[in-house]
């Protein structure tokens, strides 16, 4: 069955790559492709040649969920990186003993923490597009997971709890592995943007962040008013939270992106309503996905943007609308209000991402040049590479 599975992932991806290089409006959903391809290739060995080896049915999922849902794909497959690499560091403990590997783990943290967070601030010096300040945002999240988790991992080593120590200092590794391939794409889409920009001043930033948290809050409160959906308000509160915290380090993207989340959130707690059958609440969320999923289409064809958070948020909306497509009645109308939830919360970041791009950019050069007509994040290698993992497969099919 998976073989199948690969033979039809290396055809998408081909065709994706091709098609790229004609509709450069495709640029966006081949991130994804490619970081969902490109993950489950390196796993793919390691799984193959071992069956007890943790997370598997995740990866199975992930493999399964990669054409039509390529980013959550790719989520999936970084628990099974983790837990792998749990594994591994736990097995290393088992047979060097815990102190060596704490050790020997905490250097490498320190040096690869040091190194990414100068790669980011290389990538910070220069003009840059606005999809590049997306991933790049991200990857400053989990730079500072990285250095969080390697402070706690000292904290714990100094009390003597060494078990506690790895746990933290594998999560700081972990976050660091993902910051490294998320500052990779920021680097790439930079490469790909037509038009480069001066960001502007962080007060611009903070003065979007400043609007739409004063509309989320007004109805976080009218939702509190209600008394209803406390489980909704709670989860806005939380997000709006989140938003306060990204913004006290000057991350205004996700601090924007947390607070367009709160704000659909507390807009779905008012708008929730007891659907009179299955068949209302499965046409409403139809039409909720359908309009996000024509809104995206239409931002990725007129704007050089990515918004990978909605396009998650959007796709785990098509992945519960499909399952309440394909389950026993009971279960549809829960699953239709989850697919309505991240919908909303995928419509509102694509109205935040697309203000915040408005407000901090100046451009460089108003003349657009011809890169955008150029294969976008080094889809000739990527397609060669692609290429040759099909022909070799197949030849070892033979075999």
């Amino acid at each position: 069955m998976y073989h199948k599975i690969d033979k039809v992932l290396c055809l998408v991806i081909i065709l994706t790559s091709i098609m790229t290089l004609i509709f450069p409006a495709l640029a966006e959903q081949n991130v994804f492709n490619e970081l969902a391809i490109n993950e489950l290739n390196e796993l793919s060995a390691f799984y193959q040649n071992n069956k007890s080896a943790p997370a598997l049915s995740i990866y199975n999922q992930s493999k399964e969920l990669s054409i039509e849902y390529p980013f959550y794909s790719y989520t999936l497959a970084l628990k099974c990186r983790k837990a792998i690499l749990q594994k591994n560091t736990n097995d290393l403990a088992a047979v060097m003993g815990v102190t060596t590997i704490i050790g020997n783990l905490t250097k490498e943290v320190q040096v690869g923490l040091n190194e990414l967070q100068n790669e980011k601030s290389s990538i910070e010096q220069n003009n840059r597009g606005f999809e590049s300040e997306e991933w790049l945002s991200l990857a400053d999240r989990e730079l500072n997971e990285s250095e969080k988790y390697l402070g706690a991992s000292q904290k714990s080593y100094s009390i003597g709890n060494y078990n506690e120590t790895l746990i933290y200092l594998t999560k700081s590794d972990f976050a660091l592995y993902k910051a490294e391939k998320l500052l990779n794409i920021a680097k790439n889409r930079n490469n790909t943007s037509s038009m480069k920009y001066d960001l502007r001043s962080n007060k611009d930033g903070e003065e979007i962040v400043s609007n739409w948290m004063k509309n989320a809050s007004g109805k976080i409160s009218l939702l509190a008013q209600s008394g209803n959906r406390k489980d909704i308000r709670k989860l806005s509160i939380d997000a709006i939270n989140e938003s306060k915290q990204y913004s006290s380090d000057e991350n205004y993207y996700l601090s924007v992106m947390s607070v367009a989340e709160g704000e659909a959130l507390a807009e779905f707690g008012l708008g929730y309503k007891k659907y009179s059958n299955h068949m209302e609440a499965l046409s409403k969320s139809e039409k909720q996905v359908e309009e996000v999923n024509n809104s995206l289409k239409e931002i990725y064809k007129n704007y050089e943007i990515d918004i990978p958070l909605a396009n998650l948020h959007l796709e785990m909306a098509k992945l519960h609308l499909n399952e309440a497509k394909n389950t026993k009645e009971i279960n549809i109308i829960p699953l239709a209000d989850m697919a309505i939830r991240e919908a909303l919360i995928a419509k509102k970041q694509i109205k935040a991402a697309t203000d915040l791009k408005k407000a901090i950019e100046y451009p460089v050069d108003a003349s657009r040049s011809p890169v955008s007509m150029q294969a976008p994040l080094g889809t000739m290698p990527l397609l060669g590479a692609i290429i040759a993992v099909c022909v070799l497969r197949r030849r070892q099919e033979k075999r």
